[in-house]
């Protein structure tokens, strides 16, 4: 006697792999039953290519159409949430901006608590941004952290330094 074979519910899963801002990224879309998942982590964290703002509203505008954003009005939004004096003289066709790491899973499933785990690392590479006239002080990069996983290997790759890792 033949035996029925029990089906499971349709599954689908997607990936994609890309380059944003200089890391290459692999992302994930996994339909599950009751939920889905989608995941994106990095390839490689070697990442050291910098982009100006104004090169990154140029390609925004490449994807976009022409026009969708403009250079300017980014700046003045940037410079409408800061204090003049703190900005002024900023070059910013001098100030890159290097993506470090960017992490996303979010896990939705009926009858599990939501999952939403993230990390993103951005340096600001600020040479040029103080006058070279002014030797006794410069800004060479800044760096901006945010996370809120636990995920180790996350954190490893994100290369952070805090006064504990000393």
């Amino acid at each position: 006697m033949k035996t029925l074979q029990e089906t499971e519910k349709p599954q689908l899963s997607v990936g994609l792999e890309f380059t944003f801002m200089g890391v290459d990224l692999g992302a994930f879309y996994t339909k599950k039953p009751g939920g889905f998942q989608i995941f994106v982590a990095p390839m490689s964290v070697d990442n050291n290519v910098g982009i100006t703002l104004g090169e990154m509203v140029a390609q925004f505008n490449k994807l976009a159409g022409d026009g969708a954003l403009d250079a300017d009005d980014v700046k003045k939004k940037i410079e409408s949430e800061e204090s003049p004096e703190n900005l002024a003289g900023i070059e910013w066709d001098k100030v890159k901006f290097c993506l470090k790491m960017l992490f996303l899973n979010i896990n939705r499933e009926t009858g599990k608590e939501d999952i939403t785990e993230y990390a993103l690392s951005l340096q600001i590479l600020a040479d040029g941004l103080i006058p070279k006239e002014i030797t006794m002080f410069n800004v060479k990069s800044l760096s901006f952290n945010i996370w809120n996983t636990r995920r180790q290997n996350v954190l490893d790759k994100m290369s952070l330094m805090t006064p504990e890792s000393f």
